[in-house]
Order: C-alpha cells, then sequence, then structure tokens
C-alpha cells in the first residue's frame, strides 16, 4: 500500500509533457490557461505545482502579478519560501491582458478574461450587465458560489481597473 501512494504521488509531480500542456490549455476557455500555468511552471522548474496552481484558479501566468506570498502559501499551498520567492519574481514580469477597449458586456469581459464559464452563474445570481459589476467583492463572488480563490481575484482586480 505503502508503494502503491507513493507511485501515486510520483505521478502528481511528474511534469506534464507538451501534448499534456497543449492538451490542458485546449480544454475550454475556463481552463485554457491551465496549459500556459503548466508551460511557465515547467520553465521555472516547478512543475510539482501545477495542479495546485489550477485548483486555486491561478491558471494562467498572465494574471498572476499581484500575487502576495500569503497568497502563494494559503490559496496555493507553496510552503517553501524560495519556491515562493522565485514564482513572485517571475510573476511580476507577467503582463495581463488590456481590457483597452473596455468590455462592451459581461460576455466580453469574461472572454477577456478566460472566465467565460462564470456566464451563467453570474446571470443567474442577478449580475447580467456588466455595469452590476462595479464594486463587486471577493465575499460576492463566494457567495454565488465561484470557488476558485485566482478567479475571484481576477474578475475583481479587472472590475475596478475599469471602474477607475
Amino acid at each position: 500500500a505503502a508503494a502503491a501512494a507513493a507511485a501515486a504521488a510520483a505521478v502528481d509531480l511528474a511534469p506534464a509533457s507538451a501534448a499534456q500542456m497543449r492538451d490542458a490549455g485546449d480544454a475550454g476557455s475556463a481552463h485554457a490557461g491551465s496549459g500556459r500555468i503548466a508551460a511557465w511552471l515547467t520553465e521555472l522548474k516547478l512543475e510539482r505545482y501545477v495542479d495546485s496552481f489550477v485548483a486555486a484558479g491561478y491558471d494562467d501566468p498572465r494574471f498572476l502579478g499581484s500575487l502576495s506570498p500569503a497568497e502563494l502559501e494559503k490559496d496555493i499551498g507553496l510552503k517553501l519560501p524560495g519556491h515562493r520567492k522565485k514564482v513572485l519574481m517571475m510573476a511580476e514580469k507577467n503582463v495581463a491582458p488590456s481590457l483597452d477597449p473596455a468590455p462592451a458586456d459581461l460576455a466580453s469581459l469574461l472572454g477577456a478574461l478566460g472566465l467565460d464559464s462564470y456566464r451563467e452563474t453570474l446571470e443567474e445570481n442577478g449580475y447580467e450587465e456588466l455595469s452590476f459589476l462595479e464594486g463587486i467583492t471577493d465575499a460576492d463572488l463566494l457567495e454565488v458560489g465561484i470557488d476558485k480563490a485566482g478567479h475571484r481575484k481576477r474578475l475583481v482586480e479587472s472590475m475596478a481597473k475599469l471602474s477607475s
């Protein structure tokens, strides 16, 4: 049993192949960035964290620029200070896609952020119009069922930029 558990753990830490990264990137808009995060983490020699980044919603390196050490530890589970420092140094170089011109509607915003899969959830909870998202908070998004911290952060920060 111990050998089986060790083998399963080794599989989880194995680097993704180029085909796996490509397939993950093409798997649908909510996960379109997962191939990107796999490739980015592999370049940093930190591929063992791919599943943790994806599970927490930090699945696209273009949106990691505002990550804090606390978020890396709490949301993603990076316990090793050297790994957190490496991710933070490299994340600062990433540039989020521009929202200029400003998206005209909710679908356009979610598409630009790679969060299309949340459109129905948001609309079902009264956020049918882009203007309804002004001032949205992390707690608001948790309330409607958006569980991934990285996705909530991406949407909250983008709305703050659009509102300013």
